[in-house]
Formats: structure tokens, sequence, C-alpha cells
């Protein structure tokens, strides 16, 4: 993933270690959602993030889709 940071990294590691996602998966989608983590907020816990990323993917959820109600 370009610019890792240890909040993004938390949450790929968050989705490979309890949601089963490879590490390639895990980075292509916090890539993708970054953004719209960045404007909702970085919440204390990643833990979070990654449960809402792992939601969205099981409910087609992109994050245009998400943005597009932000």
């Amino acid at each position: 993933m370009k610019n890792t940071n240890s909040y993004a990294t938390s949450i790929v590691d968050y989705l490979v270690t309890n949601f089963c996602y490879s590490e390639t998966e895990a980075h292509f989608m916090v890539e993708g959602y970054y953004s719209v983590i960045e404007r909702i907020g970085m919440l204390d816990n990643p833990q979070f993030w990654a449960a809402k990323i792992d939601e969205a993917m099981k409910f087609n959820i992109t994050p245009d889709m998400w943005h597009a109600v932000l």
C-alpha cells in the first residue's frame, strides 16, 4: 500500500487475523476505503474500521457509495 501508516497497518493486520482476508486483499481494501476513514475520522480502535470494511464488503458498499452520503 502506498503511504502506509501505522493506523492503516493496524486495520490490515486485523482484517488478516480476524476476518481471514489475505494480506493483499486487506491492503487493497484499506487503500480503497482510506479516504472514507480520513473523512469520518480515525477512531481510537482500528478494529472498528476493520469490522466496518468487512461489513461493507459483505453488502457490496463501495467507498463512492459512502462518500455520496458523507
